[in-house]
């Protein structure tokens, strides 16, 4: 049985990360600073296998978060041709979205497995594949969407930060926030469901210059409060 860890009014996270290299110091001082937030960063392969016991029997200690951000990155389509890891993997990201369970799909998760149609339906974005991008560019945000608890009460910002190539997200999407640059898709926030789950997606966040923007960290501690239903 999963050990009960919660601490009360506050919302259990998993951070997931692998296949990417970030500013761990960096990334972790942010999450530190959101203090109303008990995150618990970890690597995609302890992420699925967590609560595992002998063989892929899940006993589902991934249940115990109220969100899940996923901040990792990889090309190929977990399968079973990659072993044990990569049918966990399968297994864990097909399961999402049935209890509810909050998701965050950051920065460059948004990027990751691109011939997989599930997490492209995850992330509400079809038109995938191989994503040029930009680094350190310097940007400016605009609320597209000021009625949202996400974004209430937020104004336009500027932050330098990595841009991606995608084409814009279409039906089923709430789009939040959007930039206009000539080396970035549009919308960089929005909000879906799937399944039971709420989804937020998010394509800002590649390293220190974001980590340490103000308006970046409320966006994402209210993505999180509300795919976890708290606002």
């Amino acid at each position: 049985m999963a050990t009960n860890f919660r601490t009360e009014g506050k919302l259990s996270t998993a951070v997931i990360t692998g296949g990417e290299p970030y500013d761990v110091v960096a990334f972790q001082s942010m999450l530190r600073a959101m203090t109303e937030i008990d995150f618990y960063p970890q690597h995609i392969d302890d992420f699925v296998t967590d609560g595992l016991s002998g063989s892929l029997r899940l006993r589902n200690g991934r249940s115990r978060y109220d969100v899940v951000v996923f901040y990792n990155w990889g090309l190929a389509t977990p399968s079973q041709d990659q072993g044990e890891s990569g049918t966990a993997v399968r297994e864990s990201i097909e399961r999402l979205g049935e209890g509810g369970q909050g998701i965050v799909m950051l920065h460059h998760a948004l990027t990751a497995y691109p011939e997989w149609q599930l997490w492209s339906d995850i992330c509400g974005n079809r038109g995938r594949g191989e994503i040029p991008s930009q680094l350190d560019q310097a940007l400016r945000i605009e609320i597209a969407s000021p009625n949202h608890p996400i974004t209430s009460g937020l104004t336009s910002w500027e932050m330098v930060d990595e841009t991606y190539e995608m084409p814009d997200v279409g039906h089923g999407n709430e789009v939040l926030l959007t930039i206009d640059h000539s080396n970035s898709m549009g919308t960089v926030a929005w909000t879906r469901q799937h399944k039971s789950a709420r989804v937020f997606c998010c394509t800002l966040g590649h390293g220190y210059t974001a980590y340490s923007n103000s308006s970046f960290r409320t966006t994402l501690s209210r993505g999180i409060h509300w795919v976890g239903r708290k606002i």
